[in-house]
């Protein structure tokens, strides 16, 4: 038998777990929505306590970062299509700069008269 003591953590246990797996699951550049907090069982008091904490940044309303993290485009393209599943792509002229083929498209320039 599993002594009761052993059973219980404390409340500054668990949270502490939840933002080991949190860190663990973020690397420098990943966001999470406060959508994806909330169903992965992060409530807003205890996402709310990370940020004044100073572990988690708020790049913008409902957005969340790891500290030290770098928001960068990849990033915020990676997070929404990997954590909210959405199909969302890179296109056009900035996809044609990415890989190196904007000089491909002929931009035309009225000259002032």
């Amino acid at each position: 038998m599993v002594p009761f003591e052993s059973i219980l953590l404390t409340m500054s246990e668990q949270n502490e777990g939840y933002i080991n797996r949190l860190q663990a699951s973020l690397d420098d550049t990943a966001l999470v929505s406060s959508r994806w907090l909330r169903a992965h069982g992060y409530s807003t008091s205890l996402v709310a306590r990370y940020v004044a904490s100073g572990w988690l940044v708020s790049p913008a309303r409902g957005v969340y970062l790891r500290k030290g993290g770098r928001l960068h485009w990849q990033g915020v393209v990676r997070s929404l299509q990997v954590r909210e599943g959405l199909s969302l792509y890179v296109g056009g002229r900035f996809a044609l700069a990415w890989h190196g083929h904007e000089h491909t498209i002929c931009v035309w320039v009225r000259r002032p008269r």
